[in-house]
């Protein structure tokens, strides 16, 4: 079944190639947009009432979370807020880490170390890496909390 198809090409010049293509078994031509006559009601192009998938139509609101919503996946490994909060009262005596700090609690390693010792059960199915990129996350958040806004 011959397609026609426009090629780029400046505005003084529209060139239309034919090419031949199978026929689409849907019985609708390639490029041909089927609008519904008045009191016929659209057909989805997914679903129609005899699919076995759910229309967005039938998802039910109440069925979504409130506070946050579902991307899916694995559950936290860990309760990361509760190590927060363990984490805020540890600054609160040592200070953040820094690199002019006594040995222990410089950085974000020493941190992680500081976790794993004092969390051993919570933190016992989680990666090195993944305690040390929430660790920085946590302290990248709270020194942001804790920053006083410039005034103009």
């Amino acid at each position: 079944m011959p397609v026609q198809i426009t090629a780029p090409q400046t505005a003084s010049k529209l060139v239309v190639d034919t090419v031949d293509q199978p026929e689409v078994p849907s019985g609708i031509e390639p490029g041909e947009i089927r609008v519904p006559q008045d009191g016929e009601e659209p057909r989805s192009l997914l679903a129609n009432k005899d699919s076995p998938l759910p229309s967005d139509e039938s998802s039910d609101l109440n069925t979504q979370p409130s506070e946050r919503s579902n991307k899916g996946g694995r559950p936290p490994a860990a309760d990361w807020e509760a190590l927060k909060d363990a984490l805020v009262e540890e600054i609160k005596t040592q200070g953040y880490p820094d690199r002019q700090n006594l040995p222990g609690w410089r950085g974000t390693k020493d941190v992680a170390d500081w976790i794993v010792e004092t969390f051993p059960k919570e933190v016992k199915r989680v990666s090195r890496r993944t305690i040390e990129h929430n660790v920085r996350r946590i302290i990248r958040e709270l020194k942001a909390a804790s920053a006083k806004p410039v005034s103009r």
